[in-house]
């Protein structure tokens, strides 16, 4: 009963985080995350990442979502840290980029995904930074 109740709760949010988002496509889906985080296709892996900084590609921003505590012990260059619980709000939605990628980390990957999700159905293009900032400093 508990997982039903939880899996009610996770849809109906993600549900009213995507009637907010900015885009006018209507083709954003649940099903279609769904499917892009089963084919993997919503990640960037850690070196990834590291040569698209060292590139300094400005095709993409960098967003931590862990707590600010977290993010001030240690964070990645360039990024900015958006706690997960302040991610859905009106003012930080209309101030990510709508024209460039969003790699979202946070220490492992839980809850970096669930903003990933969050961002995707927004019609964000989101993706997840694998192995997040633990990933990150343990191989970079």
């Amino acid at each position: 009963m508990k997982k039903t109740l939880k899996a009610t709760l996770l849809y109906l949010s993600v549900a009213s985080v995507s009637a907010c988002g900015p885009t006018d496509d209507p083709t954003v889906s649940m099903a279609a995350v769904a499917q892009a985080a089963a084919r993997q296709d919503d990640r960037v892996s850690v070196k990834d990442l590291a040569h698209w900084l060292v590139e300094e590609r400005g095709d993409f921003v960098l967003v931590d979502v862990r707590v600010p505590d977290d993010f001030e012990s240690g964070s990645i260059a360039d990024a900015r840290n958006i706690p997960i619980a302040q991610l859905v709000s009106e003012d930080v939605l209309s101030s990510l980029p709508t024209d460039r990628l969003i790699v979202l980390y946070s220490n492992g990957s839980e809850n970096a995904a669930k903003a990933t999700v969050m961002l995707r159905l927004s019609g964000f293009d989101a993706h997840l930074l694998a192995g997040g900032y633990n990933a990150w400093h343990q191989d970079i």
